[in-house]
């Protein structure tokens, strides 16, 4: 299950990377709260994504012990570590839980990247008024 950790490492560049186009590529045409936005939509999807790409992934495992193919485990194909496999696919709630806790992570940690925007924002106008 450790493998898909590198699924959500673009979840700490996301906000910076939609900055970064907003400033260069659109030139600040558009306002914050369209990237604050933008960037609940996306994180939702990367959790919804590396959700889904997890249940493949353990169902994969899972059905490489399905040596018929019927979609049963019966006699040789029981063995320790597809009783392992079987656990990791029974114990996984996140398929069931994603999209009501995706949209709440997706909502705070974009009302965050908001905040810190604000937040920057009246440090620069501090700035440019003591200048």
């Amino acid at each position: 299950m450790n493998t898909f950790y590198y699924l959500y490492l673009p979840l700490l560049a996301l906000p910076l990377l939609l900055m970064l186009f907003r400033k260069v590529v659109l030139k600040n045409r558009i306002k914050q709260e369209w990237i604050v936005l933008i960037n609940i939509v996306a994180t939702y999807l990367l959790i919804i994504a590396g959700t889904m790409a997890l249940e493949y992934y353990l169902n994969s495992q899972l059905t490489a012990f399905d040596l018929n193919g019927d979609g049963l485990f019966t006699g040789e194909e029981v063995t320790a570590e597809q009783q392992a496999a079987q656990r990791e696919v029974e114990r996984m709630s996140a398929r069931t839980l994603a999209p009501a806790t995706g949209a709440i992570f997706a909502f705070f940690y974009s009302a965050l990247f908001y905040c810190a925007l604000i937040v920057i924002g009246s440090i620069k106008n501090k700035d440019n008024e003591n200048e």
